[in-house]
């Protein structure tokens, strides 16, 4: 009798739980079984085939059969957490693989499973460096001759992508950063060319964005943002792939939209906080389809965020008007969250993005006092600094559109609700925006003081510049607004006497 041992690659592939059937050369797939139901129905197949192993014939049938049942159950026991009596198990199983010595062309499956008994001592052993090491580079050599050999072959190609995802897996913290980035890419490049092969395996699809996606974030934590944006292309790629597989499906669309969230969102903290524009647009879209077929309260939310980071993007990549017209969109949406205080804090920060999206200062002001409005509404609570951060905006905005009286009337707000609610943060930031305003007002003298008394001082946010940067920044963008007067070089003089 043959015993075929595909069953060890189908329980790492697949996902499925499998059994020898000890009368057939056929695999039981049991999909629904969990990993202990697995385990206890393997449980006859190991009491028989151990009374069929005689130590003088190791390459028995009864020891073949044994091999490959305790290298299945050795990795189902790992998946469990199970670890001592998966290495017991595993340990057993690579003995009885090493009296075999199955010959790669005339026992693939048993070699593969003698590559993959390998493979799961790797990850038993990843707190020991020679030990995994040793283990591995055993499943590596194998692999590696299984891909010369059978370079087409798909078991051959999944079973070297499974290696290198182990290596930079399991044992990720023995060797170094960039040998796990290039271990998750090569990974991901074997899978690539089986995904040409079989491009209706939604498996292959899963996995294959999920190892795109490590290769970007592993590219970002060595701060290389050219090869980290290469990676997040290819994972768009496989999101879009898997998402093709099951076009019509709610839930296929619905898993597309949360790949596109989190890679959008991925990539804008690895690459300086700038969204992917032309993936985030998608993104919006596939949410927006994703909503018409199922208007759940889920499926708003992703909605919600999406549309919210398209408005971001068009802002910043200077389309404001469509920005703005998405924004206010979502301003005119039922109040979100699980309390009307959620849904005023999300309204504020809406139209904190408006202020800060728009050219006009009269805009810029009309947002921002429906910003403050929100957040010191009836009910909210204790906005707290945020509420003091929106009236430092209203200020400046205030400012810019030469509304002089309410950038007074703002500073003192801010100093006030500071002062109510114990905050200790230092405003002298917010203080500057009345100063600035007294001098375009032609009351420099009334100015003079606070200039003098801020400028030597550390900023609060930033340790390494001074009050007097923050001056000279705010003159410059005051000029770059329009703003022209002869008292600015009086204030730059005091900065330089300092």
């Amino acid at each position: 009798m043959r015993i075929l041992l595909s069953l060890l690659l189908l329980a790492t592939v697949c996902g499925c739980q499998n059994r020898v059937d000890p009368e057939s050369d056929n695999v039981v797939v049991a999909v629904d079984a969990s990993e202990r139901d697995s385990i206890d129905a393997l449980r006859a197949d190991l009491t028989r085939y151990e009374s069929e192993c005689r130590t003088d014939m190791p390459r028995s049938d009864g020891c073949r059969g044994l091999a490959a049942t305790l290298s299945l159950v050795g990795g189902l026991l790992n998946r469990i957490h199970e670890h001592d009596s998966a290495k017991t198990a595993l340990l057993h199983a690579l003995n009885l693989f090493d009296g075999i010595q199955p010959r790669m062309d005339s026992s693939f499956q048993e070699f593969t499973a003698w590559a993959t008994t390998h493979l799961e001592l790797t990850r038993l052993n990843s707190d020991s460096y020679d030990s995994a090491q040793a283990h591995w580079s055993k499943a590596h050599e194998m692999a590696l001759a299984l891909r010369r050999a059978k370079p087409l072959d798909s078991t051959s190609i999944d079973l070297l992508s499974r290696v290198y995802t182990v290596r930079a897996e399991g044992i990720s913290k023995l060797v170094g950063p960039g040998q796990v980035v290039e271990d998750f890419q090569e990974s991901a490049l074997l899978l690539d060319s089986l995904f040409q092969s079989h491009p209706g395996s939604k498996d292959l699809a899963e996995r294959r964005l999920a190892l795109w996606e490590s290769v970007a974030e592993q590219w970002g934590k060595l701060d290389r943002k050219p090869q980290a944006r290469v990676a997040f292309q290819r994972a768009f790629q496989s999101a879009r792939e898997f998402g093709k597989l099951d076009a019509n499906n709610q839930k296929a669309i619905a898993s597309t939209v949360r790949s596109f969230e989190r890679l959008t969102r991925e990539q804008s903290e690895i690459d300086s906080g700038n969204y992917p524009q032309a993936e985030v647009l998608e993104y919006a879209k596939l949410a927006q389809r994703l909503f018409k077929g199922d208007t759940s309260s889920e499926n708003a939310d992703l909605l919600f965020e999406a549309k919210a980071r398209a408005a971001e993007t068009n802002c910043a990549t200077g389309k404001k008007d469509e920005g703005e017209k998405i924004l206010l969109e979502l301003v005119q949406l039922p109040e979100s969250g699980d309390s009307r205080s959620t849904g005023l804090t999300i309204r504020a920060r809406l139209f904190s993005r408006l202020s800060k999206c728009v050219s006009s200062a009269q805009k810029k002001v009309a947002y921002s006092r429906e910003e403050v409005k929100a957040l010191s509404s009836q009910g909210l609570g204790r906005p707290g600094i945020e509420l003091v951060d929106a009236l430092g905006e209203l200020s400046w905005n205030a400012l810019l559109a030469e509304q002089f009286w309410l950038v007074d009337s703002a500073v003192q707000a801010g100093l006030m609700v500071a002062q109510e609610q114990g905050l200790s943060e230092d405003l002298g930031w917010m203080m500057l925006n009345q100063a600035h305003a007294q001098v375009l007002r032609g009351k420099l003298q009334d100015a003079l003081p606070l200039y003098r008394d801020l400028a030597p001082k550390e900023f609060p946010s930033d340790a390494s510049k001074t009050y007097a940067w923050f001056i000279e920044d705010d003159l410059k963008q005051l000029e770059k607004a329009g703003f022209k007067h002869a008292d600015f070089a009086k204030v730059r003089a005091i900065l330089k006497k300092r």
